[in-house]
């Protein structure tokens, strides 16, 4: 029902997942220590690390005086979450556009797989019904 709801209502799960990736992004970008959650830094780090993105619009989303978050760079470890790189070393692409991209394709392959099952449970009812009518 929650996929469905998904698939129907796809521009709205696009908004709460884009509000989402954009609250966490500009806490973690206006950081203090107190001010963000470690959930938070651990989603933008997460985020940067598995699309291999940098800041929601690029590298120059963090203005952090050409220091980027470590996670915006290929040799990120993650034994210090807050460590920060060179932008110069920093992915290029944006994190925005990737991640909603990926949530596309994750989506589309979820529908694809059901449509899958429905016809084979369907096929699986016919032949049920044909084996039955034979004896």
């Amino acid at each position: 029902a929650a996929l469905i709801y998904g698939f129907v209502m796809k521009s709205d799960v696009e908004d709460t997942v884009e509000n989402y990736i954009t609250d966490a992004f500009d806490t973690v970008k206006n950081a203090t220590s107190a001010n963000a959650t470690v959930d938070q830094f651990v989603a933008v780090n997460t985020i940067q690390v598995a699309v291999k993105c940098c800041g929601i619009t690029g590298p120059d989303y963090w203005d952090w005086d050409g220091q980027v978050p470590s996670s915006c760079c290929a040799n990120f470890t993650t034994t210090d979450a807050t460590a920060l790189c060179d932008s110069a070393d920093a992915y290029t692409t944006a994190c925005m556009s990737e991640t909603e991209d990926l949530i596309q394709n994750a989506l589309l392959a979820v529908v694809v797989l059901l449509v899958v099952i429905i016809i084979f449970l369907v096929a699986c009812m016919i032949f049920a019904c044909c084996s039955k009518k034979g004896k």
